[in-house]
């Protein structure tokens, strides 16, 4: 063989193993992201759920969850009550391991006609919807719920020639993970360890307002001052729902989680940093009256009405 001979079968075999070694880095990658992928599903996807939010997304609990509860409402500076809500039996443990536990805050609309009686007729839909069906995929079933509501919702203003309106926020927990739906403006927090995080989004034009603001279009102080900024977007009540907000997928808890769920009356007044502290300069069963107690405080002007559904998780161990 001459030296061009030897030169391009040398060649010819650097190109082969560096083929090799291409295909086989390229494999190895492959078989890498689809075990991540995986791994990443049955962790329930929490992780993309709450990236940003500085929550742990991973449960460390393989026992069942029993939970402890306190409710709160006022009807702050209004003239009238209108939120409403619902807590299904904590107690009743053949419920809450075959469908969960749920509970469901609902603030009908001021300005619109008879809130209380449209907020009453959104909860006693996922109410009666839990009470009388299956729970087979608990997100599924919530926006069943919404959409079951504002049927029952639209046929009451029918009826009595009316319009009105609510928000609603729902969650299920079951198999130490959470559930959760909304529409409006009401929110569900998560208070774990140091920090307190909503979990949810509003649909207010506020959060439309923010949208400009980091697409440069407005300032954060016209933002921050819009007489508008207020406005629900989406709610039960006259017509289609604008926009449903759910996690994609479940969310692990862990013990000693507690989740708030609560109008805005409430989180207007307490902001992530207060609900924390009013959690942390107390026992579990004097929070309602503490949180009560600090909205108050604030003596804001035309208070709105304020209602928390609070739910804590605790570890049995057997």
């Amino acid at each position: 063989m001459n030296l061009n001979g030897i030169v391009a079968y040398i060649a010819i075999r650097v190109l082969s193993f560096t083929t090799v070694i291409f295909f086989i880095t390229t494999l190895i990658f492959l078989v890498s992201t689809i075990v991540l992928a995986r791994k990443v599903r049955r962790n329930g996807g929490a992780d993309n759920a709450l990236n940003g939010k500085g929550v742990d997304a991973h449960a460390t609990s393989v026992n069942p969850f029993t939970f402890d509860v306190v409710m709160m409402q006022n009807q702050g500076k209004r003239e009238y009550q209108q939120d409403s809500f619902y807590l299904s039996d904590k107690d009743n443990k053949a419920q809450t391991t075959e469908k969960g536990l749920l509970a469901v805050v609902a603030d009908g609309m001021g300005g619109l006609q008879d809130g209380k009686a449209i907020s009453e007729i959104t909860v006693d839909a996922f109410k009666n919807l839990f009470n009388s069906s299956p729970v087979t995929e608990p997100r599924k079933f919530l926006t069943e719920c919404v959409y079951r509501a504002e049927t029952c919702v639209d046929e009451y203003m029918n009826e009595h020639a009316m319009k009105g309106g609510s928000t609603v926020i729902s969650t299920i927990i079951r198999n130490n993970q959470l559930h959760y739906v909304s529409v409006g403006d009401s929110s569900i927090f998560l208070a774990r360890k140091n920090s307190v995080t909503r979990l949810n989004n509003h649909h207010n034009y506020a959060a439309v307002l923010q949208s400009k603001v980091r697409q440069g279009r407005i300032t954060q102080q016209e933002a921050d001052t819009d007489p508008m900024r207020s406005r629900i977007t989406s709610f039960i009540g006259m017509g289609d729902i604008n926009e449903v907000d759910a996690n994609p997928e479940p969310i692990p808890l862990q013990p000693d989680d507690i989740l708030i769920l609560c109008s805005d009356g409430v989180a207007n007044a307490l902001g992530n940093d207060a609900l924390l502290n009013v959690i942390s300069s107390g026992e579990f069963s004097g929070l309602g009256d503490r949180m009560e107690e600090t909205v108050l405080s604030q003596n804001i002007k035309n208070q709105d009405n304020f209602t928390a559904v609070v739910i804590k998780c605790k570890e049995i161990i057997n």
